[in-house]
């Protein structure tokens, strides 16, 4: 890639984005900007101001083009994976048919080979499938199915509390419970908005908060 240009920053708020309370949610600022090769330069003339070797371009526009190349080269990827599976596919039923089992394949090309795999992905059944079953498959059963029990305690703060009053001293041997604390979406404005009116050791409490925040700013390309 060519090389960057100084960056130039301009920031400023941005007109008409904000939430009911009036806050603002958005910035505009001004792209940094890059120096590229310049798709027109002609080389049978000298560089110059009518005929620059580079132009500077806006990063954000160099962003866009390749996301948008991407997506155009993931479609036409998409499509050419699905002639490879297909071809996979037929020849793995073709091997099943001569008494083979194969879960992969390899599909060599003339430099590079790529491996399919094919992965079952089955959903859950009844449980009154498992009589018939264990009858068809007898003592594989056990091999080819697993049995789930999943135990859901309802999340009502008046029914856990009357499950306690049930189980008394025993209601730990039966329920594990994790409580914790997590900052909601409303946290980082707000804490803008009383970060200089609280206390050292409040600072100190919330700065634990800051610490373990893991702020990881998306891209959003225009669709």
């Amino acid at each position: 890639m060519a090389k960057k240009a100084p960056i130039d920053l301009n920031i400023k708020m941005a007109g008409g984005k904000k939430t009911k309370a009036g806050k603002p949610t958005q910035l505009d600022i001004e792209s940094p900007m890059m120096d590229i090769d310049n798709p027109d330069f002609d080389t049978s003339k000298n560089p110059g101001k009518n005929n620059p070797k580079e132009i500077e371009i806006p990063v954000v526009d160099y962003c866009i083009d390749i996301a948008q190349q991407i997506e155009s080269l993931k479609t036409e990827l998409g499509l050419l994976e699905k002639d490879v599976i297909a071809e996979a596919d037929e020849k793995k039923e073709d091997s099943k048919k001569k008494g083979s089992f194969v879960k992969t394949v390899n599909v060599k090309g003339s430099i590079h080979k790529l491996q399919i795999q094919f992965k079952d992905a089955y959903s859950k059944m009844s449980i009154d499938m498992k009589d018939p079953l264990k009858e068809i498959f007898k003592e594989k059963y056990p091999m080819m199915f697993e049995e789930i029990t999943i135990l859901t305690v309802v999340e009502d703060k008046e029914k856990i509390k009357e499950l306690k009053q049930l189980l008394g001293s025993r209601y730990s041997e039966f329920i594990e419970t994790d409580e914790s604390v997590k900052p909601t979406k409303e946290f980082s404005y707000n804490h803008f908005l009383m970060a200089k009116d609280l206390k050292k050791d409040q600072k100190e409490t919330v700065q634990k908060i800051l610490d373990a925040c893991a702020n990881k700013p998306s891209v959003k390309y225009p669709k």
